[in-house]
């Protein structure tokens, strides 16, 4: 049990839990998901503290935007050679992904117009950005600009 705060430090020590939290990169575990293409995951857990999760969340990747895979996105021109790309894309992701930790941190805006979770993701132990590999292999549609959401 934790010892009780008279309640003008109260706020002097919630202040303090709040700065402390904000500035620490948080990583959760995505425990399962379903890639739909090379920045989209749906049916996606997110482990968060105390044993708690959300399940069956779709993810947006916040700092990339990669190759399309269906024609069903209508803001951008979609062509033969770019879901062909998206295809590519979307299976090299799936073998990074295989045998690998797949985690989120979120920042800035949580969800999209469309209820989509934004977040950066990393793989690995080591929590390494997702977003530089798939650039280091050619699958952003717009590899000289990085999306800062």
């Amino acid at each position: 049990m934790l010892p009780r705060v008279p309640r003008p430090q109260r706020w002097l020590l919630q202040i303090v839990l709040l700065c402390q939290v904000s500035l620490a990169q948080e990583y959760y575990k995505v425990s399962s998901y379903t890639i739909h293409d090379a920045d989209t995951f749906t049916k996606a857990t997110v482990e968060l503290p105390w044993d708690v999760s959300l399940s069956n969340r779709i993810i947006r990747c916040s700092d990339y935007d990669a190759w399309e895979v269906t024609r069903t996105r209508k803001t951008v021109v979609i062509t033969d050679e770019e879901i062909q790309k998206g295809k590519t894309a979307k299976e090299d992701l799936t073998q990074l992904l295989k045998n690998t930790e797949l985690w989120i941190s979120p920042e800035g805006r949580q969800f999209d117009v469309y209820g989509r979770m934004l977040g950066r993701l990393y793989y690995g132990k080591e929590k390494k950005s997702l977003m530089e590999y798939m650039k280091s292999r050619g699958h952003l549609r717009n590899a000289d600009k990085t999306l800062n959401k």
